[in-house]
């Protein structure tokens, strides 16, 4: 046996990766090393010990040897330095070397540290857990890694992925339980976390085992695993459901959660609402039910739209066939035909109420045959009106009786409607609304700038205009007055009950519409044309003197040798 003395030296200002001073691979009998009297300052591992390093190993591992190998005797120890361990690392407290004066080093804090060597849970952890299957454990478990002096390991900071210590969990029945999440997790400084992972099972009492998996720059150990105690409770809650909902083969047992609320609805499931008792509808009982166009009275309006077209049509045929009767020309043949063009307009405008989807282009074109209808059937109605004022007033010379001239009212009339809808366009004045009933559900209405206003205004001026003058006709000779005011007082009322009196009828608003345009073309069509053209029969039938005539909108300015037109 060979002995080496080392008596009354200095080792100072030494460094390396691990035991500067004395770095043990392994275990010999060969020889034995004495340090006595030594003077150790300022010497530094950049790993693990600051003077000494042993990592050897002992087979088999309890094998207890007959006598160290290696003596610190009566060594000084100042400022010696390392990442673990600032005076000695040892995989082991039986393979350091003797210290003489141990117990005054190891009162050192960090003087003497060893491998890891066991695992235990924080004061503040519970050991054991009790939950429903599917729950979360409620809380964080967390463990620390000791070596055999107490010292927590892992409390440095990760320079590389290569020092992380990981861990996984296991459940020690999978027959019939199961752990959501994934099975391995790493280890923060200074301590280890067991997440709140979910627990699926059958009702019983589990083992839930986590256990290191890597130890980072340290060597594997025995105590590296430790155990939780798990109650997974009986699902017999009236309030809670029991299915399978993780897909994973085990029922769950749980209250029904919904991370975004329900609205007015009841949540039934996880993330599922019911919302059978509210308006509502949708994932989340946020989405409102569309109030959707009766079909019946879509269908209804393109019947009635074809029918008063096809009336309409052979009206304008019948006029144009007969255009050179005497009774048509007094009824003034264009202004007859004008308000016929006038009255297709209002019966396109109804096929257009009666389209299902509500937009900004529907709603254009409501807007603008409507308007044109109005323009070619009342203009005409008022510049026939104001031609009787003007001839039966005696205006000598007035202009006003010439065609071109009435043309020219009615045209204004119409282009300012025309030249209203391009600004409107131009400007994106016309939009779609989201409107809602009383029993909350959702239909869309068209909104005009508050110009719409403003033209009905204009419309209904031009009607009382025209009301002034019948009455200031109401002098006029029987066989010259012409039925022109009743449609115009029944566009006036229909107009202030729609646009001025404040009712909201909400979705039904196209179907006073359209009663309104049924009414008005109606009213038209009846006192202009239809009983116009009845009297005239009457007459023919009762005068024995029959006129090639299939039409005649105008009686009341039969030939009169004082009337000019």
């Amino acid at each position: 046996m060979k002995t080496i003395n080392i008596v009354n030296s200095k080792f100072i200002n030494n460094s390396g990766s691990r035991g500067p001073v004395l770095n043990i691979l392994n275990y010999s009998e060969n020889y034995i090393i004495n340090f006595n009297d030594t003077y150790f300052e300022n010497n530094h591992a950049n790993y693990y010990g600051g003077v000494v390093y042993s990592h050897r190993y002992f087979y088999p591992e309890d094998y207890i040897p007959q006598y160290n190998d290696y003596y610190f005797n009566n060594c000084v120890f100042i400022n010696n330095t390392a990442k673990k361990g600032d005076i000695s690392f040892s995989y082991e407290k039986r393979h350091e070397p003797i210290f003489s004066n141990i117990k005054e080093l190891r009162k050192i804090k960090g003087a003497f540290v060893t491998n890891p060597s066991y695992i235990e849970l924080t004061p503040d952890s519970k050991k054991s857990v009790t939950l429903y299957s599917g729950e979360k454990i409620p809380f964080e478990i967390k463990f620390r890694i000791f070596d055999e002096y107490n010292n927590i390991i892992n409390e440095e900071a990760f320079e590389t992925i290569d020092d992380m210590m990981l861990f996984d969990l296991e459940l020690n029945d999978t027959a019939n339980g199961k752990i959501l999440g994934s099975p391995v997790y790493n280890c923060y400084v200074g301590y280890c976390t067991i997440p709140q992972i979910k627990i699926l099972g059958k009702a019983g009492s589990y083992k839930l085992y986590y256990k290191l998996k890597t130890f980072g720059n340290y060597e594997p150990f025995k105590n590296s695993f430790g155990e939780i105690d798990i109650n997974i409770k009986y699902c017999s809650n009236s309030s809670y459901l029991y299915q399978d909902i993780e897909k994973a083969g085990f029922k769950s047992c749980y209250l029904p959660q919904c991370e975004t609320s329900c609205n007015k609805g009841r949540c039934v499931n996880m993330n599922v609402c019911d919302c059978s008792s509210t308006p509502y509808k949708g994932l989340y009982c946020n989405e409102y039910y569309i109030e959707e166009k009766s079909t019946a009275f879509m269908v209804f309006l393109k019947i009635i739209s074809i029918i008063l077209t096809i009336i309409t049509i052979a009206f304008i045929i019948g006029i144009i066939k007969n255009r050179n009767d005497q009774k048509i020309k007094a009824a003034s043949y264009n202004f007859l035909i004008l308000i016929l063009v006038g009255i297709i307009f209002n019966n396109i405008y109804l096929w257009i109420l009666s389209m299902k989807e509500t937009t900004i282009l529907t709603c254009t074109y409501e807007y603008l045959f409507n308007y044109l209808g109005f323009s070619l059937v009342f203009g005409s109605i008022f510049v026939k009106t104001l031609r009787i004022f003007i001839i039966f007033e005696k205006i000598n010379n007035s202009i006003l009786v010439r065609n071109n001239i009435m043309y020219l009212i009615v045209l204004t009339i119409l282009l300012y409607h025309v030249i209203t809808v391009i600004f409107w366009i131009i400007f994106d004045n016309i939009t779609v609304a989201k409107r809602y009933t009383v029993k909350e559900r959702e239909y869309k209405q068209c909104t005009y700038p508050i110009w719409k206003k403003i033209n009905t205004l204009f419309n209904l001026s031009l009607l009382l205009v025209d009301v002034s003058f019948s009455y200031a006709n109401r002098h006029v000779k029987k066989n010259f007055k012409e039925h022109l005011t009743i449609p115009v007082y029944v566009y006036i009322v229909l107009t202030i009950l729609m646009e001025f009196i404040d009712v909201d009828y909400e979705e039904t608003q196209y179907v006073f519409d359209s009663f309104m345009m049924i009414i008005n073309t109606s009213v038209i069509l009846f006192f202009i044309f239809i009983r116009r053209y009845y009297k005239i029969l009457l007459f023919n039938k009762t005068n024995a003197n029959h006129i090639p005539l299939f039409i005649s909108s105008n009686d009341l300015l039969r030939e009169n040798k004082r009337v000019h037109y």
